[in-house]
């Protein structure tokens, strides 16, 4: 049996629980004053662990495929709910690496862009990568939705 496709219903949940605290510690820093730099550098650590999670519950969902149990006589519909979940939860994995390559280059600001290390910028990179990363979470959230509509409605589940 493959144990590590067992393993994609409790594994999923640590990238959207990490990915969906980020917006409130971009607000946290946002009004944090001169400690402004160092929830941003907290903030880029809980970004990348949870970017970094998704890809192992990508990888243990494309492996949950092996050893998932299917009820008898699969309704149609089925198939394309699975091909419609996995095809976002790569979306959404490639849009949070995205994100945190991003995020890196503000947190971490290359030389040729020191301007936008200044207080003033600073708030406006941070407010407009918190519209970014909201509607990335928003689309994991429907990931995860979709997910359990694959369990609750459709009633696909993998061996403990």
């Amino acid at each position: 049996m493959n144990s590590f496709g067992t393993l994609h219903p409790a594994l999923v949940h640590f990238p959207i629980g990490l990915l969906a605290v980020v917006p409130v510690l971009i607000l946290v820093g946002v009004f944090s004053g001169s400690l402004r730099r160092g929830v941003m550098l907290a903030t880029a650590i809980v970004l990348l662990v949870g970017t970094i999670a998704s890809y192992v519950a990508v990888a243990a969902g494309e492996s949950s495929g092996d050893v998932a149990i299917m009820p008898p006589d699969a309704p149609a519909g089925l198939n394309q709910a699975i091909h419609n979940h996995e095809e976002l939860a790569e979306t959404c994995r490639n849009i949070f690496t995205a994100l945190t390559v991003l995020y890196g280059l503000l947190v971490f600001t290359p030389p040729g862009l020191k301007w936008l290390a200044k207080p003033k910028w600073t708030l406006i990179t941070q407010l407009i990568f918190l519209v970014l990363h909201s509607g990335a979470v928003l689309l994991l959230l429907r990931v995860g939705h979709l997910g359990g509509r694959l369990v609750h409605h459709w009633g696909i589940h993998v061996p403990l």
